[in-house]
C-alpha cells in the first residue's frame, strides 16, 4: 500500500498516487474518455469545457497540460502502476508462503527479490 501510494511517474514527471489521487485520475480519465467519444481532438487542452487550459498538479505542485488523450494515458498509466504493485506484492507473499527456511521467508519478503 505504501509502495502504491508513494506516487508514479508519467511522461518524465512524478505524480501523487494516494487514494484520493487515484480516485480524481479515475474521473478525469472518464471524462476525457467521454470528451475523446465526442470529439475531442488531440492537442485540445480546453476538452473539459473550462475557461482555462486542462492541466494535472504534479508531486512538485507544476502544472502539466493535457488533452483529453493524454488524460486517458495518464489514467492508464497510474492503474499499470498499481496493478504492477499488487502483483509484486503477490508474488512475494506466495515466495514467502512457499519457502522452507526462514532465510528463505526474510529473502522473499525483500522487496525486488
Amino acid at each position: 500500500d505504501q509502495r502504491i501510494e508513494a506516487g508514479f511517474e508519467f511522461a518524465a514527471t512524478q505524480f501523487q498516487s494516494r487514494a484520493s489521487d487515484r480516485e480524481n485520475i479515475a474521473g478525469a480519465t472518464q471524462l476525457a474518455t467521454l470528451a475523446v467519444m465526442a470529439g475531442a481532438q488531440p492537442g485540445n487542452l480546453f476538452w473539459h469545457g473550462g475557461e482555462q487550459p486542462f492541466a494535472w498538479i504534479a508531486e512538485d505542485n507544476s502544472l502539466v497540460p493535457m488533452d483529453a488523450q493524454t488524460v486517458i494515458q495518464f489514467g492508464q498509466a497510474a492503474a499499470a502502476h498499481k496493478h504492477a504493485l499488487i502483483f509484486q506484492a503477490r508474488a512475494m507473499k506466495n515466495a514467502a508462503e512457499s519457502a522452507t527456511t526462514v532465510a528463505d521467508a526474510v529473502a522473499a519478503t525483500v522487496w525486488g527479490a
